[in-house]
């Protein structure tokens, strides 16, 4: 027997590991190809049966609860889906259109894609409804109810041919349906031509005869006379309608309206007749209430609803009809009344626009916008009610109102062609560029295939300058989908014009015919961009055929900006040639008087002719010439100072202060916020001596940099010469606001605004912290002294000063007059005279003066 050698350990790890191995993987397939599947279909089952158990207890929400667990596990499972549409079905719910569409997708029979198509119609949903009429296609062909069904949708949709075809198909199929010759007949009725009515009517007549169809048919026959004026047959067969027994309120109305048009002898007893019979009805009331008013009926209309019972006439419908009656007779005062008295609920749009209506008449502005604005929001999203308001505001013929609804129509139906074409036209009408810019926006937003509405958008973004990068993409786009395309061109052209591209903009452009560019709007581009390339001349001339009046507000912008340039380079060559000659004669003149030397270096750097011209003429003191110069010319950022070269001149030129003073104020405006800018007009009036308008100025400079001590000094100044203590006040208000460390502003803020009574209480605080930084020092110490006069606090601001000697002053705050204040308030008359004596008021502030003049009279008048 051989010898069994034992296992090495590394060969035992290896067979366990394998058997590891091979245990997993078996494990994870079986648990993947066999327990997973067996486990997922007991899970769909399981909640299957639970809600077909709850829908069976009638527990219909609970069932589809379930229902739609089992979809969440498997999209395709077929019970499921066929449960939901039995669940929505019960429940009469328009969501079974959604299930069974499902179902026929999962399980596409002829009978589960039938039954989506009826549901579908069922429930008026007609984009599904025309879908499932495709996808069965050739299938139906045999299907007499397929054939009804897509007759009934091509007939909401708005297509009469395919219904035709539909219909015919169907009748080939059972000659006997009456109803599918009716509609077929009825349509090509309606399709009007003339040598075919009389065997169509014919054919009508005929199925007549069947009971079910006889009302409508007669109704069908009696609308088609009246609208042919064919007295004899109308009545006929209003007389034939009107005998059927349970006529109907439409028919009704249609022979009401025969006897009115050609018996009217028998209109009114039949009127009453169907008042009578109609009376316990809203819903016969309304058809008829309705008839009356929109044939002229108004009156009527109120005495017939006015002797209604009361359950009818509070019926909105009713109500409504009343309403429109009231407003066709002009009885505001009832229309008003009536409409605050009810609160409709499908109509309360319509109960806002008609006291909108009210208002507007009335001339009563604010209700009336706020009428209409409630109207809107009544209406919401609803397509029904937005449809109706629209066809009433146009009947009132409201053009801002129409075009509100418009644009809120267009929002809901943005595919709508007719309503984008209003829209556009309408807005271009009113030069509404930013509303025509978001018209093709959203087009292209819901269908980015849209070139001429991607071309469009490109354009009114061009020349709105707004969303630049979007707007060159898609005007390259649409140029490059379609080269020869005039529009596309245009806009490229202008796309490139807008990228500095002028060279090869106009290439583009002139890649056009002649027949093309003579276009208004394709003519005023080219003319630009022929300005832009300089050839003005001919860019001018091409313009002057053109009626800005048409174009849209940037478009004249645009069109303007470049005939400006054009005269600008005119005025160029113009004032090239008169600065030549007026620099030769000046050659050798090298200290003539110049404003551009005394400007700052960055202003008076890289001159344009026209600013060396305007020196010359300032030099030359040719003042009309340089006002006429400078007055129909722009110097860019330059142009403040070009502005107040011209109100020097018309000041020259002498009783031209108004209009000088308009230049001035258009400088500083111009100006703006630049210190730089406010510095060079501060300098120029200061050396033209224009006090008032330097000051100024120094107040702009100062007030944005209050550490300028240059300003600030010339302030204080100038302001101290002219005694204007409150400006001085102000000045050191300024000052303090920067720099609370300044003592000695405090002090003379403190005292000017006790002087003014001006912030007192802050002064007060002022006036105790400059003293108390420095008490030596004699000019704070009088501010403080005269800042406890004020507080009524004699005693103390005589003992600050007690120490100062008082001798003879001048100027502000003399030391007399403070010592005069104390004495007389603590009633030391003879004192208070005694300093009096020393002070000087013709130096005096005025507030000082007065102040003195006060003391003096109350001494004299307490010696008396």
């Amino acid at each position: 027997m051989p010898k069994i050698l034992p296992r090495s350990p590394t060969a035992r790890l290896a067979i366990i590991v394998t058997a590891v191995v091979v245990f997993l993987v078996g494990g994870y397939a079986g648990a993947r190809y066999v327990a997973w599947p067996i486990f997922k279909g007991y899970r769909e089952k399981r909640a299957n049966q639970v809600a077909r158990d709850a829908f069976q207890k009638g527990d219909l929400s609970n069932a589809l609860l379930a229902v739609r667990k089992t979809l969440s596990y498997n999209q395709n499972n077929v019970d499921a889906w066929r449960l939901a549409v039995e669940i929505t079905e019960k429940q009469n719910s328009s969501d079974v259109v959604f299930y069974q569409l499902h179902l026929a997708g999962v399980q596409p029979t002829f009978e589960n894609q039938l039954k989506e198509l009826r549901v579908a119609v069922k429930y008026h949903a007609m984009r599904e409804a025309d879908q499932m009429i495709t996808k069965i296609g050739a299938a139906g062909a045999k299907s007499t109810e397929f054939l009804d069904l897509a007759a009934q949708v091509s007939r909401r949709t708005g297509n009469p041919s395919k219904a035709k075809y539909y219909l015919m198909s169907l009748v080939s199929l059972d000659p006997s349906n009456n109803k599918a010759k009716f509609e077929l007949a009825q349509l090509r009725l309606l399709e009007g031509v003339a040598e075919n009515k009389p065997s169509i009517r014919a054919d009508i007549r005929n199925l007549a005869t069947d009971p079910e169809i006889r009302p409508r048919a007669l109704a069908l026959l009696l609308t088609d006379s009246l609208q042919s004026q064919n007295s004899s047959e109308a009545l006929d067969l209003a007389d034939q309608l009107a005998a059927l027994p349970d006529n109907v309120a439409p028919n009704a109305v249609l022979v009401a309206e025969a006897y009115r048009r050609f018996a009217p002898s028998r209109f009114t007893p039949y009127l009453a007749k169907l008042e009578k019979q109609f009376a316990d009805s809203s819903e016969k009331v309304i058809i008829l209430t309705n008839y009356l008013v929109s044939n002229d009926q108004a009156p009527e209309t109120r005495r017939w609803i006015d002797s209604l019972d009361e359950k009818i006439r509070t019926v909105e419908g009713v109500q409504v009809t009343y309403a429109y009656a009231l407003l066709i007779m002009k009885d505001w005062t009832a229309l008003e009344t009536f409409l605050r008295s009810c609160k409709w609920t499908e109509n309360e749009y319509a109960r806002y626009a008609l006291l909108a209506y009210r208002y507007r008449i009335a001339g009563r502005d604010r209700e009336f916008n706020e009428s209409w604005k409630l109207s809107v929001i009544e209406v919401g999203n609803n397509t029904r009610r937005l449809q109706t308001l629209l066809a009433q505001v146009t009947n009132w013929d409201w053009q801002e109102q129409k075009f509100e609804l418009l644009w809120k129509r267009f929002m809901l139906e943005p595919t709508n062609q007719s309503v984008r074409n209003q829209l556009s036209a309408w807005e271009r009408s009113r030069g509404n560029t930013t509303a025509l810019n978001r018209l093709f926006a959203r087009i292209i937003e819901i269908d980015p295939s849209d070139t001429d509405a991607k071309n469009n958008y490109a354009y009114t973004s061009l020349l709105l300058n707004i969303n630049l990068d979007r707007a060159y993409q898609a005007a390259n786009d649409a140029y490059k989908k379609d080269p020869k395309n005039p529009f596309y061109v245009t806009t490229q052209a202008f796309a490139l014009y807008r990228q500095n591209k002028k060279q090869e903009s106009l290439e583009v452009m002139e890649s056009l015919g002649i027949a093309a560019l003579t276009v208004p709007e394709r003519t005023m581009l080219h003319s630009v961009l022929l300005i832009a390339n300089g050839r003005f001349e001919e860019g001018a001339n091409l313009a002057m055929s053109l009626r800005p009046a048409a174009f849209l507000p940037e478009e004249r912008r645009l069109l303007n900006d470049a005939l400006a340039s054009v005269e600008q380079s005119r005025r160029d060559q113009g004032s090239a040639a008169r600065l030549a000659a007026l620099t030769s004669s000046n050659a050798n003149n090298a200290d003539r008087k110049s404003f551009l030397r005394v400007l700052p270096t960055a202003l008076q750097e890289s001159p344009t002719v026209p600013m060396e011209l305007a020196d010359s003429l300032y030099a030359s003191d040719e003042y009309k010439n340089l006002e006429s110069t400078l007055k129909n010319d722009r110097w860019d950022e330059r142009d403040f100072l070009r502005l107040a070269l011209l109100s020097y001149a018309q000041r020259q030129q002498g009783d031209r202060d108004s209009d000088a003073r308009g230049s001035w104020r258009g400088a500083i405006a111009a100006a703006g916020s630049k210190t730089a800018n406010v510095s060079a007009l501060a300098d120029l009036a200061h050396r033209w001596s224009w006090t008032p308008e330097y000051i100024e100025l120094l107040n702009r400079l100062f007030q944005r940099d209050p550490s300028d001590d240059k300003a600030f000094g010339e302030l204080v100044d100038y302001y101290a010469k002219n005694n204007q203590t409150g400006d001085l006040a102000r000045i050191y208000t300024i000052r303090i606001d920067t720099n609370r460390n300044d003592a000695d502003a405090k002090a003379r803020f403190a005292y000017y605004s006790l002087l003014i009574n001006s912030n007192v209480s802050r002064a007060y605080g002022m006036a105790k912290e400059a003293f108390d930084a420095s008490p030596e020092n004699e000019f704070r110490a009088k501010v403080y002294a005269f800042a406890l006069y004020k507080q009524a606090r004699g005693t103390d601001g005589i003992q600050v000063i007690d120490k100062l000697s008082e001798k003879k002053e001048s100027g502000p705050l003399q030391l007399s007059l403070v010592k005069a204040a104390l004495d007389m308030q603590q009633n030391k008359l003879k004192e208070a005279k005694a300093s009096l004596g020393n002070f000087d008021p013709s130096s005096a502030l005025p507030e000082e003066a007065a102040l003195a003049d006060m003391i003096a009279k109350t001494v004299a008048a307490q010696d008396t």
